[in-house]
């Protein structure tokens, strides 16, 4: 099928991948539909698991860019007991799932660290996080072909942040040469991962100040008619929490959502002046407290389901947006993924 990332009629398509953990299998469900209508993105911008996605994108050739999205989220997949026993029901998977991942990590992504937690303890040599990351920077390159990723063919923009001045750090392929400690970088979200050292400047999860990467990806030169798929894990809106496990997640989507609700009022303006037309595609599915450490088999699969039903509709929100540049929003509906 023939790529539609740049024809002069539709300008080039730009993808913007936000932070998330778990949630990210979402994307790679988004992602698939896209690639199989022939939307090939021209320049990804991620940020943590959006950008160890986007790498996995643009650092595998076409053919090869879902069987590696699938193999990294097959990897990440975890059998709970409660798999295996369906009676226990939904939520005592999802539940047993975090537990499982606090406790034991996941092994091709990350292992518990020792000492880890027992550092804080008189006597014990000290530690910066609570799991080891080995087995996802052995992962990555496994996966990516960081050559491929250099070359600009998709061009590639990932974001962290000093972890001594606060400032957001980007990395871009049309100038940096990217490889796993930069990935790492983007992902390393502070006391849960160790913090990475690049080029003299200690660097952490961008989460912490820009989960969604919107205002970095505008800080390059936008080309005329550019269209903008944002893809955001967080939702604003929510139902009114009911226990602590709500509490938890309504704080969690908050603390990132809001972030990003700032970054679009800001980023108004540039965007209108920039010509580009930019969707928000925002996930809202059913989840529980802690859902970023939620790897089981069942949430994964109904994230990555769920992702794709919303980028069939955002296709069709796409061909449909204005020609007048701006800012478009679409919510994810759960009755539809679940359809």
């Amino acid at each position: 099928m023939t790529p539609q990332s740049g024809t002069p009629d539709q300008g080039p398509l730009w993808l913007c991948l936000s932070g998330g953990n778990a949630l990210g299998a979402y994307q790679a469900g988004f992602y698939e539909v896209l690639h199989a209508k022939g939307l090939t993105p021209a320049q990804i911008t991620g940020a943590s698991i959006g950008a160890i996605n986007g790498a996995l994108i643009a650092g595998n050739p076409p053919d090869r860019q879902i069987p590696a999205l699938k193999e990294f989220w097959e990897i990440a997949r975890q059998v709970t007991p409660a798999t295996l026993m369906p009676g226990m029901g939904y939520l005592s998977e999802k539940r047993m799932s975090v537990v499982q991942t606090l406790l034991a990590g996941r092994p091709g992504l990350f292992i518990p660290s020792m000492p880890g937690l027992w550092s804080i303890m008189p006597g014990v040599p000290q530690d910066q996080r609570l799991f080891d990351r080995r087995p996802l920077c052995q992962t990555l390159e496994r996966l990516i072909d960081f050559g491929r990723l250099n070359s600009g063919e998709i061009g590639f923009r990932l974001t962290a942040v000093d972890a001594e001045t606060g400032e957001v750090v980007a990395f871009d392929t049309a100038r940096d040469r990217i490889d796993p400690n930069h990935i790492l970088a983007s992902s390393a979200f502070p006391i849960v991962y160790e913090p990475i050292e690049i080029d003299g400047r200690l660097l952490f999860d961008p989460g912490l100040s820009e989960n969604h990467p919107l205002p970095s990806m505008f800080d390059i030169p936008v080309p005329p008619g550019t269209r903008c798929l944002s893809v955001d894990l967080y939702a604003p809106e929510g139902a009114r929490p009911a226990t602590l496990e709500d509490v938890i997640g309504r704080a969690e989507n908050l603390i990132f959502a809001c972030q990003t609700e700032r970054s679009l009022n800001t980023l108004r303006p540039r965007i209108e002046s920039s010509g580009a037309r930019l969707l928000h595609i925002t996930y809202s599915g059913a989840e529980t407290g802690l859902k970023a450490f939620d790897y089981s088999t069942s949430s994964l699969a109904r994230r990555w389901k769920e992702g794709a039903v919303d980028a069939e509709r955002a296709v069709e929100a796409l061909r449909d947006l204005p020609s007048e540049p701006g800012i478009h929003r679409l919510r994810h509906m759960e009755e539809a993924a679940q359809g």
